[in-house]
């Protein structure tokens, strides 16, 4: 080989190492470059989800925040609606009541009617009763006469008497305590139409001495209290106690209602009187517009106050058998009509604390509806007892009547035996009376003669036998009861 040809080789041999080297080198550069950009790739792509995800989180943010702000916005307009509903049904519930009041005192009347009617009614249906029973007994005691004895007759007009006694005594007093009611309503209502025109003429003198202290407004409304209690005709004690002592359970004070009302089913009605006077004479006697609006505003915020008051004591929770609420009494007819007036809301806010406000005409009206239920379960109890005697009487008639049947079968029994003997001795022919007169005809001495009745019948029953046909002669011998009849 020539030296030409292995440079040529050497040098061949060098380039072909150097181009392996290199495309070894480039393919290695190529590698790291595309593990270069595929790292690249994949850090922007992570970046561009991240990106993404924080656009989705975003989004959604808004999404919840347009959510919400359209909830809180449908929330309020439902809250709207609700007050606007509530507001609506508190109107109703106003209505409600008063349509609700008024058809009340429309039902008191007319039970008041209807009680009235069906107290005539039973009035009537007694005296007709007593009326049949007397003509029945004296039916039956005509009868009497008739068949019984004297001392038999005198015996049964007794025994009528016992029985018809207590019934008389029973009419009697139910008449009496009827009189008596009515009477004691009629001078009641006189009482009470006296008594308000005296508090009235004295109205002013009181205000100077109810204004300057307030323990001289409650006595003053205490005592006006008291006044309608009486004219209403409850008695005192019985029907009503006044400063009624009582134990609060949780802080062991004292409570004193004014007054305590029994009620005739066995429940307690509470009243409290609380006066608003200073306020109301303020608004009588102010002289500009201004000043009378400040006075009523003051009024009406101390007749809110004594609401609290007495709506914290809790009266129905401390005196049993007490109602869940508590009358609320304000003497000041004027007073009273001036709040409700300027708040047409505040009997309904009083009664939704259990409280309920009443004037001296509403209270009156109340204490007079108590006094009627109190008469009518005394009448109610009085006819059970008129109820339960006639029952007695009743019962006693039977046995009466049975006894009465018994002494008519005796006496039948009696008449039947009595026209047996009667046969026997002056019916047919050849009686015991006839022969016995034959053998005193005949001489037979005796001290006594038969009774010229009986005489004249034996003979009389011997001549109508004689006359009859021969073969009735010989026809057995006729029974006494025919004989009689």
């Amino acid at each position: 080989m020539s030296p030409f040809f292995l440079f040529f080789a050497f040098v061949a041999g060098l380039l072909l190492g150097a181009g392996l080297s290199y495309f070894r080198a480039q393919r290695t550069l190529s590698a790291e470059r595309a593990a270069r950009l595929l790292a690249e790739a994949r850090v922007e792509e992570e970046s561009r989800r991240a990106a993404l995800i924080a656009e989705t989180k975003a989004a959604a943010t808004a999404r919840a925040e347009e959510e919400g702000r359209r909830a809180l916005e449908e929330e309020r307009r439902r809250t709207a609606l609700l007050l606007e509903a509530k507001e609506a049904e508190r109107a109703r519930a106003e209505e409600a009541a008063r349509r609700a009041l008024e058809a009340e005192r429309q039902r008191s009347r007319e039970a008041d009617e209807e009680k009235a009617a069906a107290r005539r009614e039973r009035e009537e249906a007694l005296a007709a009763q007593v009326s049949a029973l007397r003509k029945e007994f004296e039916g039956i005691a005509l009868r009497l006469v008739h068949d019984e004895s004297a001392a038999l007759r005198a015996q049964h007009r007794e025994t009528l008497d016992a029985l018809l006694s207590p019934l008389k005594a029973d009419l009697k007093g139910f008449n009496e305590n009827y009189l008596k009611g009515n009477a004691t309503m009629e001078e009641g209502m006189r009482r009470f139409f006296s008594e308000t025109e005296q508090i009235r003429s004295t109205a002013e003198n009181l205000a100077s001495a109810l204004l300057s202290q307030n323990k001289s407004q409650g006595n003053w409304g205490e005592a006006i209290l008291e006044n309608l209690l009486e004219a209403s005709g409850l008695t005192k004690g019985i029907h009503y106690q006044t400063q009624l002592s009582v134990n609060a359970s949780d802080e062991g004070n004292r409570l004193v209602p004014d007054v305590v009302v029994n009620l005739s089913d066995g429940n307690r009605l509470i009243i409290d009187a609380k006066v608003s006077v200073s306020a109301y004479t303020r608004y009588c006697n102010a002289a500009s517009p201004e000043a009378r609006r400040a006075a009523l505003k003051e009024h009406l915020a101390s007749v809110r106050a004594h609401v609290r008051e007495l709506a914290s004591k809790a009266y129905h929770s401390q005196v049993s058998g007490s109602l869940d609420y508590v009358l609320m009494f304000i003497p000041n007819e004027g007073a009273y009509l001036a709040a409700v007036e300027e708040c047409p809301t505040l009997l309904t806010e009083a009664y939704g604390q259990k409280v309920i406000l009443v004037s001296a005409s509403s209270l009156l009206m109340t204490l007079k509806l108590v006094h009627a239920l109190w008469q009518n379960q005394q009448l109610s109890r009085e006819s059970r007892n008129i109820y339960d005697s006639a029952t007695k009487i009743y019962n006693k008639m039977c046995n009466f009547c049975e006894n009465f049947a018994k002494i008519q079968t005796q006496i039948d029994s009696l008449q039947k035996t009595y026209a047996e003997a009667q046969g026997q001795l002056v019916a047919g022919r050849g009686n015991v009376i006839r022969q016995l007169e034959e053998w005193r005809r005949k001489g037979v001495s005796v001290g006594k003669s038969l009774p010229e009745k009986l005489v004249a019948a034996a003979d009389e029953s011997h001549e109508r036998t004689s006359e009859a046909p021969a073969e009735a002669a010989d026809a057995p011998e006729t029974d006494p009861e025919t004989a009689n009849g």
